[in-house]
């Protein structure tokens, strides 16, 4: 990153980052935004060290740096129940239970910025009334989560010319019921982490790990509910994250949605 000047290679550890800014923030109040606060870890720094000095650093310099974080709904549960860390910040916008109204606009901003006229029924441009009612169809199989609803909106938009496109919203699939006490588990830990490789689960399983969930992790890459990244890390399929979110919820593995 750049900043005042100055130039800092960031790395995993978060309190490094953090220092720098606190350091060349002094004419000014910035705003800090950390994405995907479960991302920050690796082999010697642990998700627990850089939220322990995140904290800290908020609860020191929040008079003059706005941190925004962002995180899933699981991985704050967790951090609350460890770090309290409703204390330290005002306000939660949870991005997980948005209104009709919320997700129409959002859909129509993502829209308009790509400059094409969508095609209504018939060869007519479509209005806003129609926008409302894709909108509103979208927003039911998201259940209101803003990020797998412009998903899915992307996903159901085809190219009609060069200058207008269509949507074709297809039907809903819903993920068979396929958990069991280890696989509730393991997925839980992962989730949890956001992505995460077999040496780190190795730590975390101990002995178990490699007698019996290394079969598990080859089995659910077999059917796609992991994919393994090109650095040779694990992550859930992106397209089911949010209804195995639910599904762990429903079995009470974890604690996903936020109301």
């Amino acid at each position: 990153i750049n900043y005042e000047g100055r130039k800092l290679d960031v790395s995993y550890n978060l309190s490094e980052a953090l220092q720098f800014v606190q350091k060349y923030s002094s004419n000014d109040a910035p705003m800090l935004l950390i994405y995907d606060l479960e991302l920050w870890h690796d082999e010697q720094i642990p998700l627990s060290h850089n939220v322990e000095q995140l904290l800290r650093f908020v609860d020191s310099h929040s008079t003059n740096c706005f941190v925004v974080i962002c995180l899933n709904n699981y991985t704050k549960a967790y951090l609350s129940n460890f770090y309290q860390v409703n204390k330290y910040f005002q306000t939660t916008i949870n991005m997980d239970n948005l209104s009709n109204t919320d997700i129409f606009k959002a859909i129509s901003i993502r829209h308009r910025a790509t400059h094409k006229k969508l095609k209504g029924k018939t060869d007519e441009k479509a209005g806003e009334a129609y926008m409302k009612r894709l909108s509103r169809k979208i927003n039911l199989k998201a259940k209101g989560n803003i990020g797998e609803a412009l998903a899915r909106w992307a996903y159901s938009t085809y190219q009609v010319d060069e200058e207008t496109v269509e949507s074709q919203i297809s039907g809903y699939y819903h993920l068979p019921k396929f958990l069991d006490a280890d696989t509730g588990l393991l997925l839980s830990t992962i989730l949890l982490y956001k992505r995460i490789n077999e040496k780190r689960l190795r730590r975390l399983f101990g002995e178990a790990f490699t007698e019996h969930y290394v079969h598990l992790v080859r089995r659910l890459l077999h059917v796609g509910i992991l994919v393994r990244q090109l650095d040779g890390w694990l992550e859930i399929e992106s397209s089911i994250v949010n209804d195995l979110g639910r599904m762990l919820e429903y079995n009470e593995f974890i604690n996903y949605s936020k109301k």
